[in-house]
């Protein structure tokens, strides 16, 4: 009979196990029973913590997602588009001692040149101005402003943009391919960010002969090009004069502010320098 009642146990499962009947094995019985029982217990115990799980989880995944829509706002706030979004600021270093007074320019904006880099006289600007007056082939329209010139053969010329389309407009592929094409070389790589408060695009280009920098800048409503040469030979020496010169531009709303600082940061070094040698 104990081994009917098993088999029974076995084949119809604990749940579907009947109540023990007379003329059976009433011990074997009332243990299945205290199996099934405890089996209901286990299972409704765990249906409990797969609840409470189950909804701690649900809890957490929103406010997880709760906090990244936040977090999504707050971002989309901050990064707001405006019209500078496209030219990060960037603060040069800028060593006074490198460079001469700053120059004002078309009354636009001033740039102090490095210090051993004079402008050429007039009869070199005139010949220059000429050649690029009579370039039909340009890709932009230039008005040369200014040429400054090194003993070594490193230089710098600053131009007004002319072209009547927005000058940002026209630095596309096809101007950069000009420029591979000038210059004979694929090195030529574009920058853009916040010069001062102007909006700057910058190229830099390497060749066999030279490293040159052509920033395009926005100022007051005018774009100007400064180009800068620096022959191979002596970029280490001339490179921290240039990164100098470039972080001196300012428009001409800082210019008094300016020069006034540079000149006294001049007047204290060689009042200094006085002392030092009397």
């Amino acid at each position: 009979m104990k081994g009917q009642l098993r088999a029974k146990v076995d084949k119809m499962g604990i749940k579907d196990f009947p109540r023990p009947h007379k003329g059976e094995d009433f011990f074997y019985a009332n243990h299945c029973l205290k199996r099934e029982k405890i089996e209901m217990l286990k299972n409704t115990i765990y249906n409990k913590i797969l609840k409470f799980v189950f909804t701690q989880k649900v809890k957490n995944i929103l406010k997880y997602v709760t906090i990244q829509i936040l977090l999504l706002t707050i971002i989309s706030c901050a990064n707001k588009p405006d019209e500078n979004s496209n030219f990060p600021s960037i603060e040069f270093n800028v060593n006074p001692d490198l460079l001469s007074l700053p120059l004002p320019i078309d009354n636009s904006f001033s740039i102090q040149m490095p210090s051993d880099w004079p402008e050429v006289d007039a009869q070199s600007f005139n010949a220059a101005r000429q050649v690029i007056n009579s370039d039909t082939s340009s890709f932009l329209r230039l008005e040369l402003l200014k040429i400054f010139r090194s003993e070594q053969g490193a230089s710098s010329v600053v131009s007004k943009v002319v072209n009547k389309t927005p000058l940002f407009d026209l630095l596309n592929r096809d101007f950069e391919k000009s420029l591979k094409l000038n210059f004979q070389t694929e090195n030529v790589t574009k920058g853009k960010f916040s010069l001062n408060g102007n909006n700057t695009i910058q190229y830099r280009i390497i060749n066999k002969d030279i490293v040159a920098f052509k920033l395009f800048c926005e100022i007051n409503n005018n774009f100007y090009q400064i180009d800068y040469f620096i022959p191979n030979g002596i970029y280490d020496t001339e490179i921290r004069k240039v990164e100098s010169s470039i972080g001196s531009i300012n428009s001409n709303k800082n210019i008094k502010e300016v020069i006034n600082k540079e000149k006294n940061l001049k007047e204290k070094g060689i009042n200094t320098k006085k002392e030092k040698g009397g």
